[in-house]
């Protein structure tokens, strides 16, 4: 009986090491407002879309991003524990990333948008998932959204380095919720559900790397298939 070589058996695999980062949000939370104020603060639950008479609200979030250790981010997702939503209402929310900060403290005045999806055009924005929470599904639970890895990449290659803080915000697709109807979503000051972004890296071999294990797997099996032959 003839047996592959033991250096033969590492090279029919790699693997990838990783770490994950659950990071809570930010208890700076808040909900911006339409009326360009924001006078809740500390609030366990925010209200998005219409959280009172002639006013909408859209909640913005912050998340300190974590020393990647010279790792490659290769998932990362948002998750947001919906309490309820309020008076039937028929709109859906959004998510939307705003670049990173030093400091997890919002702009009362410019952060709050309401519209149909990728149609807020402010700098620095940017459009990352088509209804996130949507009318008619279940309360009480955590929804989570897409991968976007590639956007948390993008502000460390912006600048942004561990301690700073990635800012996203949930928003309602509609530009007029009607009064009283809205989701009610747990903020990070709320203890028992916050919302969570959770990363994931890993090393992204180089292409190089690639080609000389492949190189050595044929001169391995080149190897074996001589000894096959004596």
């Amino acid at each position: 009986m003839r047996y592959l070589p033991l250096f033969v058996a590492p090279l029919l695999s790699v693997t990838v090491q990783a770490a994950v980062f659950n990071i809570t949000g930010n208890s700076n939370d808040q909900l911006a407002q339409s009326n360009g104020v924001s006078p809740w603060i500390g609030q366990p639950a925010a209200r998005v879309g219409g959280s009172s008479t002639d006013i909408d609200g859209a909640l913005v979030m912050f998340f300190q991003l974590p020393d990647l250790g010279g790792e490659s981010v290769t998932s990362a997702t948002l998750s947001i524990y919906l309490n309820s939503i309020a008076n039937n209402a028929t709109f859906n929310v959004d998510l939307y990333g705003m670049g990173y900060t030093a400091t997890a403290s919002i702009d009362a005045v410019n952060d709050f948008f309401g519209g149909p999806y990728d149609t807020d055009l402010s700098a620095g924005v940017t459009a990352l998932q088509d209804d996130l929470l949507a009318s008619g599904t279940g309360v009480a639970q955590y929804y989570t959204s897409i991968n976007i890895a590639s956007y948390i990449t993008e502000q460390y290659e912006n600048g942004a380095v561990a301690g700073d803080f990635v800012k996203l915000r949930l928003s309602p697709d509609v530009a007029d919720s009607s009064n009283y109807r809205y989701y009610e979503v747990a903020t990070a000051n709320d203890g028992a559900n916050p919302p969570m972004l959770d990363i994931v890296t890993g090393t992204v071999p180089e292409p190089s790397a690639y080609a000389l294990s492949a190189g050595a797997l044929v001169l391995g099996l080149a190897f074996v298939m001589r000894r096959w032959q004596w």
